[in-house]
């Protein structure tokens, strides 16, 4: 939450404050009072001199946790604090909801609603969601959220001081990021209900302008009910604001996700033209042209506003009068305001960036703060119980057993994570094998849910963001095949990378195997690696382009488009190929006369395999790609291997060298390149050679996931017809 009062240089706490109209009756109270004067109503929590308990309570701790510092600013369902936690000493926010709105005789009904809303409400995690650390009900029985306290200023206005209007590039970078909050939560069921310029909150820190934050999820439903609440009755049915309300949360019919999506199709109208789509004299005027007007165009309000007639078009349909024909998800028109502008890509550089607010001496309270403490108040609490009992009965097993038990998946990278001493733990979901990976990637069976991660605010002027991840294999699993994905981001290339100590006891960490496809907005995948015990690393970071003189391009920050991290893990695959086999010395050994699998990944990926003490006479490696894939196959001998790697090393690059060889171009032995046929390379071999190698080469990905399987086999061609056998470079 923010100090909307002293950050914005206006009254501070206790200064003479005009009482806003009585919310039963609409009287203006002329001076600060905690009762209506004309119908008696509660105004305790209304004005700058007023509580929402009874006299002042500045200093007073609320529920043994919250000392209330400040009053940060009020309105119809309650007061906002700045507090801190009097155990931890850092601050945040508390909501206090007015008391009156938890009496009377659907009082009962709406506390548990507030404790069914508020326990999911804390589990939203996203980034431009306010998070929430806790909840509760005071001794005078007041209902209270606890959540992270921000420095910034309303949406409100911050279009007022814009002087009524925002640019389109503007409204789609701020609307982008609304989308991705309300994305997380509608995929809990939680809708909104009263999204408007007042719940939205802007944030301009170091190194970004427009950081959106989106207030009080799920209070409208608790103070509104539900069509299934026999409890909540009259005009207490509908909670909204009548400039962004939807047509059905008008009627007080059933809502949905689509509900929220109009009313943030309301807001960006009024944030491009000055005014709320509808305009009537009253609000019930307001609420009628909701249900029965169609929806101006921007255009036709504001002839001079310059608007896109794509961004007309979102607008149109997010403001449909039925939901079916609106956008059916927050991501859907996420990416259809996408497709607008670039503007989603924020750098910095461009214009001056005022610091971050800071709170003097007080640390801000965030929600690893506030988990590290719930966990050790358990472990306080766990070991004062089974102590005693460890020393008469020896139970102290059972005790780190209930301490030890499975940690919670997170959907959004904790930041800092820019080295592996501070990487989040990714926890790979569990599936049979590869296949049903991707399905679940391919929306076939039940989605797979990732990490959201950006590559946001650089290291340095030359060093980019860097993502750590940690992945613990446990030794009772053994050996385990690990997929890892990360989706492309618009205006970046990355490179997906996994990583593990290296066997010679220095604890340094070695990358065993990498996916870098190139280009901007093109996803990186590893789809089948082998990973024993232990704790493996996955680092996401971008590829900086380098200039045809060496130099580096600065590093790209983009805070509005997220890559989505998979990660899957499955047993190994009997008959599959053993990554990493990116390498010659990596290979994965193939039998004559045996069948294996292998899987195609990211344009460029190689797969390589060894056949050991081949027999003399035409040899045969017969590749079948999976439908789509493009694939390059070659049969090299230890011969031209050795002629592959000196040519390698001969080729100088960087500034002020010419590329040149001093070494022939070497060839393999044979070699064949195609998609959706058999794929057949063969080579007569002499006796005594060693060992033949299989180089398996995706020239063109297939599919969402991008993978896909193929079967290779290597047999002794029996047709007696040796003597057209090329032992030179070729292929069948």
């Amino acid at each position: 939450m923010v100090s909307k009062a002293t950050a914005e240089g206006g009254d501070e706490p206790g200064s003479q404050a005009a009482m806003p109209p009585c919310p039963r009756c609409g009287t203006v109270a002329a001076e600060p009072t905690n009762f209506c004067g004309s119908c008696g109503a509660d105004l305790r929590g209304l004005g700058g001199e007023t509580d929402t308990l009874v006299g002042s309570i500045l200093g007073k701790v609320i529920d043994d946790r919250y000392r209330i510092v400040q009053k940060l600013g009020e309105g119809g369902m309650g007061s906002v604090y700045k507090v801190e936690h009097v155990r931890m000493g850092k601050i945040c926010a508390l909501k206090l909801l007015r008391r009156d709105l938890v009496e009377g005789p659907k009082g009962r009904g709406l506390r548990e609603r507030f404790r069914q809303e508020a326990r999911i409400v804390s589990k939203l995690v996203h980034v431009n969601t306010i998070q929430v650390f806790d909840f509760g009900e005071t001794d005078e029985g007041e209902l209270y959220l606890a959540m992270e306290y921000v420095r910034g200023r309303s949406l409100h206005d911050v279009q007022r001081e814009a002087g009524g209007r925002l640019p389109e590039a503007r409204v789609t970078r701020i609307a982008s990021q609304i989308l991705r909050s309300l994305a997380e939560a509608h995929e809990v069921g939680i809708i909104h209900r009263d999204i408007k310029p007042q719940n939205i909150m802007i944030l301009d820190l170091r190194d970004r302008t427009d950081f959106v934050k989106v207030l009080d999820f799920g209070i409208a439903k608790v103070v509104a009910g539900g069509p299934d609440d026999p409890s909540t009755t009259g005009a207490g049915e509908i909670v909204g604001t009548p400039n962004y309300i939807s047509p059905e949360q008008a009627r007080g019919s059933a809502l949905d996700q689509r509900s929220d999506l109009y009313s943030l199709g309301a807001v960006m109208f009024d944030l491009l033209t000055g005014r709320a789509p509808f305009v009537a004299e009253t609000p019930l005027g307001v609420v009628t042209a909701h249900l029965t007007q169609p929806v101006p165009a921007v255009t036709k309000v504001l002839p001079e506003a310059h608007v896109s007639p794509e961004m007309e078009a979102v607008l149109q349909k997010a403001m449909a009068k039925r939901p079916e024909d609106r956008f059916t998800s927050a991501d859907e028109m996420r990416l259809a305001l996408k497709g607008l502008t670039d503007a989603e890509a924020i750098t910095t550089g461009t214009h001056r960036i005022p610091p971050q607010v800071q709170v003097t001496g007080q640390d801000l309270l965030v929600r690893a703060d506030f988990d590290r403490f719930a966990r050790g108040l358990v472990v306080r609490r766990v070991l004062s119980a089974v102590i005693p009992l460890v020393l008469l009965a020896g139970a102290i097993g059972g005790g780190w057993a209930w301490l030890s038990r499975a940690p919670i998946p997170i959907t959004h990278e904790s930041e800092p994570n820019n080295d592996p001493n501070r990487a989040n733990r990714l926890i790979p979901v569990e599936a049979k094998d590869l296949a049903a990976v991707v399905a679940r990637r391919d929306g076939k069976a039940r989605p797979m849910r990732g990490v959201d991660g950006y590559i946001g605010r650089r290291l340095s002027e030359t060093q980019g963001d860097a993502d750590w991840y940690r992945i613990e294999v446990p030794k009772k699993d053994g050996v385990r095949r690990l997929y890892l994905e990360a989706t492309g981001i618009p205006n970046m290339d990355i490179v997906l990378e996994l990583l593990h100590a290296r066997g010679d006891g220095s604890g340094k960490l070695e990358v065993v195997a990498r996916s870098d496809a190139h280009g901007n907005g093109v996803g990186e995948i590893l789809p089948n690696l082998r990973v024993t015990p232990g704790t493996w690393y996955v680092l996401v970071r971008e590829i900086q382009q380098v200039a045809v003189d060496g130099t580096v391009g600065a590093p790209i920050e983009n805070v509005s488009d997220a890559y989505h991290l998979y990660a899957a893990l499955m047993p190994p695959a009997p008959n599959g190929e053993i990554e990493p086999d990116d390498t010659p010395n990596e290979a994965t050994p193939l039998a004559m006369g045996a069948s294996r699998t292998g899987r195609s990944g990211a344009a460029g990926q190689e797969d390589w395999w060894r056949i050991d003490t081949p027999p003399a006479g035409r040899i045969e490696v017969a590749v079948h790609p999976g439908a789509g894939a493009k694939l390059g196959v070659e049969l090299w001998d230890a011969a031209g291997l050795a002629a592959r790697d000196a040519a390698a090393k001969s080729v100088p690059s960087g500034p002020g060298h010419e590329r040149r060889r001093r070494h022939p171009r070497p060839h393999p032995l044979a070699r064949k390149d195609g998609a959706g046929t058999s794929l057949v390379v063969a080579a007569r071999v002499p006796a005594k050679v060693r060992s033949l190698w299989v180089r398996v080469a995706t020239l063109q990905a297939v599919g969402a996931a991008r993978t896909a399987p193929y079967r290779i086999t290597a047999t002794m061609d029996t047709d007696g017809d040796a003597k057209t056998a090329p032992d030179l470079p070729g292929g069948r």
